[in-house]
Order: structure tokens, then C-alpha cells, then sequence
């Protein structure tokens, strides 16, 4: 409950300029920049930190947090460096800085220092699932020959905790790994009521899908959908990622700044192209920010090079089967770099189990809140090719099934996709929209003891 009264107060501040009638000189800063770090640009965002550093309260633990804290999230690293210097010297048992410096060291490129401040922080505090989810996090990126060993381990001790969960079936690659998670992952939980356990059914189909168990995917969400129809949760929302409040423009422009520094030809594609004609701006229901390169100019090492070392982004894990690049801005948007390539007379990208094929466009400059953006040159067909009445938004589309140029590559996936996408009609309470899912993969939902569980309870 406390966590979600948190996030629900930074919601607020973060779209209402709520700090000017905070009361307390550290609560009202750490707002204030919270708001500017969403709302205002760059430069602004330093210039308010340069103004009122010295206001910032940090004879306490508490406000020195805050500090580096909020410099973090705006990229005042300098400032980061020595609010962290500061905790490390007066504070050298407390795991927060520890994680928050490792952090730092991630959005520099450095992940093995990164990884030995993460260990640093859990061995201070075994406890915090925050720093318990970031070592198992640099663990997999830093390929350390223990990874698979430490997500178990955290499994074990944290078994509740919703990121450390994520993080280890985030990067599961095995089945012997996949295997392991579900052995132990029951048993770790101190009361193992279908309370506790549905909300993590959807964490655990995602390891089993990324090792290539898609029955057991399926099986999961199928087995999380019966505990919902059995009024298990009925409240509990599942989030959906989403660019909103996550100063999805300072990504837009940051990842032009880096493509253009490396001299490789872009276009912003899909659901932004769409964002940036209709609504001059990236959506905020969109879950991430789609950059498109063509195949003649795509460069995937160059790009893995470039955003590695930028200090605004660091490179995220997207799925073993995909070559995408995919990132994390430093503000919190998510972006997916797309390689465009030529195909029987169409240009294409590949996601994992579909292909959107578009006539051949040329690339054009269209100026969006005086930012010079490139956008497939005849707009109203592209977009037309692929989401048929784009003028009309529509919170349901969904690009892999909804789409008119959509081709599919990975028949057996789509349909687990279709499962997953049930689940998510049915914590709405879209029960009929959730059937309508379920009957398109039928013969996968059939295969498993929980979808036909779920077949009959439903009568498909």
C-alpha cells in the first residue's frame, strides 16, 4: 500500500507543479526537480539545479539522498559524484548510494565496477530489493559465470519482491534455468497463497517464454486467468509500460543527438511517426519510442558502441530470438532501434514474431515544436499501411494482431502473445474481449492442464 501511495504521489508531481506549496525545504526541492526533470528541458532542469544546489538541505542522510538522487534523474552527474562522495564518507554502512552509484556506472558504460558496488549494497543490506535486483541485473549483463546462481539466490531470499522477481526472469535463457526458477520459487514464499502467487504467474511465464517453453508460458497465464476468474486480485491493475510522465522528448532528442554524432541515417517509424503527425509528440499511452535505420546504413555494433557509452542511456535486454536494439533513457522511456530492409517490393522490420512490410518511402524533415524530425516522407500512407484509420486513436490496437500490413513468422508465439493479451482484457474485467483472444489460440490453450482448465470455466 506504501509503495503504491508513492508512486501515486509522483505521479502528481510530476504532472502538477505541486512543489510550490509543499511544505519542508527537502520534500519541496526534491519535487521541484522532479517536476522540472519531466516537464522542462535540459538546460532548464541544470539551470534550476545551479540556482538552488546550495538550498538543497543536506546536513541529513535524508536530503543528501534526495540530492543526488534528483541530479541523477537529470543528468547533473557531476553533482551526483559529489553528493555520492559525500554519503560514502558519512554514511559508509548504507546500501542506497551504493546502488544509486552503481547506476551511475551503468549509464557510463562501466558495468564491472557497477556490478562490485551492487554486491557492495547487498552485503550491506541483504535485504533491499532494490539493490538485490540490481546485482542480479549486472550479473547477467557483466556475464558473470555466477548469474544464473545469484537470480536463484535472490529468488530464494526475496521472493516477494516484484523487481527482483522481474530481474531474474528478465534474463532467463535456459530451460535448465527456467526449470530451476519454478522449482524453488513456490517454496520461497513464506505463505504461498494464490494471492501472493498470481501476481508473479506473469513474471515466471516470461522467463518460460524467453527460454522457448511457450507451453509453459501459456500454462501460466492460463493458470493466472483461473485464479482471477476465481476472484483471486480482482482489483490488483496490471500496469502496462507506458511513455507517459517519463520525459519521453529529452529521449527523442537524446537518441537523435547520439545517431547524428555517429553520422547514421534515421527516421523516427511506427507508433512515434504516428505520435509526432497526429498529436506533435510522442503518445503517452505508447510504450516506447520506435526509431527506424535503414538496412543499407544499420551499423549494429556501431549503435550497441554509441548508446553504450552515452551517459543518458543505457543498453537494455530485449528478447534472445531479436536483433532490435533496445534501450532505457536515463528519464525512464524505453526505445526500440529497428532495422528497415527491402523485400519483395516492400520495406520491412522484424519483430519477434511478425514482420510490418510498407511501401518504399523516402525520409523528409517535418517540423514538430520547432524540432527539425525525420519521418517517412509521405506520411498519410504510411501510417495508413500500418494502422488503417490512424486519425482515430484506439487505446486497444495492438501492432502484432491489430495491424494491416502485419505479416506473421512465428505462428505458435503470436499465439501465446494472444494469451498474454488475454490475461490483460481479464485483470480489466473484459472477460468477452478475453475470450475472443483465447479462441484465436485454442489449439496451444488446448495442450496445457490449465488451458483447458480455463476453455471449459470459459466455455470456448
Amino acid at each position: 500500500m506504501l509503495d503504491k501511495l508513492r508512486r501515486r504521489a509522483q505521479a502528481t508531481t510530476t504532472s502538477l507543479p505541486l512543489y510550490r506549496v509543499i511544505p519542508g525545504r527537502a520534500t519541496r526541492t526534491y519535487a521541484a526537480v522532479h517536476y522540472h526533470a519531466v516537464n522542462s528541458s535540459a538546460d532548464e532542469v541544470v539551470a534550476y539545479l545551479e540556482q538552488h544546489d546550495q538550498a538543497i538541505p543536506t546536513t541529513r542522510y535524508s536530503g543528501l539522498m534526495i540530492a543526488a538522487a534528483s541530479s541523477f534523474a537529470t543528468g547533473h552527474d557531476d553533482a551526483v559524484v559529489r553528493y555520492l562522495d559525500e554519503l560514502s564518507s558519512r554514511y559508509p554502512d548504507q546500501a542506497e548510494p551504493e546502488v544509486l552509484r552503481a547506476r551511475l556506472l551503468v549509464f557510463r558504460g562501466d558495468h564491472d565496477t557497477a556490478l562490485l558496488h551492487a554486491r557492495r549494497a547487498v552485503t550491506l543490506d541483504p535485504t533491499s530489493a532494490t539493490a538485490v535486483a540490481q546485482l542480479v541485473k549486472l550479473s547477467y549483463e557483466t556475464h558473470a559465470d555466477d548469474a544464473d546462481d545469484v537470480a536463484v539466490a535472490a529468488l530464494t531470499r526475496l521472493p516477494t519482491a516484484a523487481a527482483v522477481v522481474w530481474q531474474a526472469c528478465k534474463h532467463c535463457r535456459s530451460e535448465e534455468q527456467y526449470r530451476r526458477i519454478v522449482g524453488i520459487y513456490p517454496d520461497a514464499l513464506p505463505r504461498p497463497t494464490p494471492a501472493r502467487v498470481e501476481p508473479r504467474l506473469q513474471n515466471l511465464a516470461t522467463a518460460a517464454a524467453r527460454a522457448g517453453l511457450l507451453d509453459s508460458a501459456i500454462d501460466l497465464y492460463a493458470q493466472a486467468m483461473r485464479l482471477r476468474l476465481g476472484g483471486v486480485n480482482p482489483h490488483r491493475e496490471v500496469k502496462e509500460k507506458q511513455l507517459a510522465g517519463r520525459g519521453a522528448w529529452h529521449a527523442v532528442d537524446d537518441v537523435m543527438e547520439v545517431l547524428e554524432s555517429v553520422g547514421m541515417p534515421y527516421f523516427l517509424a511506427a507508433g512515434t511517426a504516428l505520435g509526432m503527425v497526429r498529436a506533435k509528440g510522442p503518445l503517452g499511452h505508447d510504450s516506447d519510442i520506435d526509431v527506424g535505420v535503414l538496412a543499407q546504413d544499420w551499423d549494429h555494433a556501431t549503435l550497441v558502441e554509441a548508446f553504450n557509452t552515452h551517459p543518458r542511456f543505457e543498453l537494455d535486454v530485449a528478447h534472445p530470438q531479436h536483433d532490435k536494439v533496445y534501450l532505457k533513457h536515463r528519464r525512464g522511456s524505453s526505445l526500440d532501434i529497428w532495422r528497415f530492409y527491402e523485400d519483395e517490393g516492400k520495406v520491412w522490420h522484424d519483430g519477434l514474431m511478425t514482420r510490418w512490410g510498407n511501401t518504399p518511402f523516402a525520409i523528409e524533415r517535418r517540423t514538430v515544436k520547432k524540432r527539425s524530425l525525420p519521418l517517412p516522407a509521405d506520411a498519410e500512407r504510411y501510417l495508413t499501411e500500418s494502422y488503417g484509420d490512424w486519425r482515430t486513436p484506439d487505446p486497444d490496437f495492438d501492432a502484432f494482431c491489430d495491424a494491416p500490413n502485419v505479416e506473421v513468422t512465428w505462428p505458435a508465439y503470436l499465439r501465446f502473445h494472444r494469451v498474454r493479451r488475454a490475461y490483460r482484457y481479464l485483470t480489466t474485467g473484459r472477460v468477452q474481449a478475453a475470450a475472443e483472444q483465447l479462441v484465436l489460440a485454442r489449439p496451444d490453450l488446448d495442450a496445457t492442464p490449465n488451458g483447458r482448465r480455463l476453455a471449459e470455466e470459459l466455455d470456448l
